[in-house]
């Protein structure tokens, strides 16, 4: 029987943990077993309880300390070590996806990992077919910008970008539309 869940995507800042944080708590007030998976090395205190997280196996900071890295560059040590080590995360997530679990995975906010870096293709695309997931790619970008053209097409492109990338059924959303006041100038 497939195991469903949820990949949240996009930009640093756009909502993505928050957002998990509070699907958690939907998903488990309607009595669906949910479970949050942090795939994102430099966030180690997401603001809600994970229950795999990537900072188990490795962090930005140990990556950074042990190779000399600048904190991208060992961003992208991280997510290809995850990919070397797929049988951790695919071990991790085996028992949860049998027990019926919905998967909240909560991804890096570095856009380059899913659009232009094999990294998050490489690593979910083995773990769909082993683990029968059925998977929705979430693509939050800040609704502010909407208010300047240029930033509206560059998310546009970033999220076509996703789509093309990670060959999963895709959600577009605006997020923060509560802080629209905060941008009222940029429209003018």
């Amino acid at each position: 029987m497939p195991s469903w869940g949820l990949l949240l995507l996009g930009p640093p800042g756009s909502g993505k943990s928050t957002l998990c944080a509070s699907l958690l708590d939907i998903l488990r007030a309607m009595g669906r077993p949910a479970t949050a998976v942090n795939l994102d090395p430099a966030n180690e205190t997401p603001g809600y309880e994970a229950g795999v997280s990537l900072g188990e196996l490795i962090t930005v900071s140990d990556a950074m300390e042990a190779y000399g890295l600048g904190p991208n560059g060992a961003l992208l040590y991280c997510i290809e070590f995850l990919c070397a080590n797929r049988e951790w995360l695919e071990g991790k997530l085996a028992p949860l996806v049998q027990d019926g679990e919905y998967l909240v995975i909560d991804c890096p906010g570095q856009a380059e990992l899913y659009t232009s870096h094999e990294g998050l293709s490489t690593l979910l695309t083995p773990l769909i077919r082993s683990l029968d997931l059925r998977l929705v790619a979430l693509h939050l970008v800040d609704a502010h910008h909407c208010s300047d053209p240029a930033k509206f097409i560059a998310g546009a492109l970033l999220a076509l970008q996703a789509m093309t990338r990670l060959e999963l059924p895709h959600i577009n959303v605006l997020s923060k539309s509560d802080q629209d006041q905060h941008f009222e100038g940029a429209r003018e």
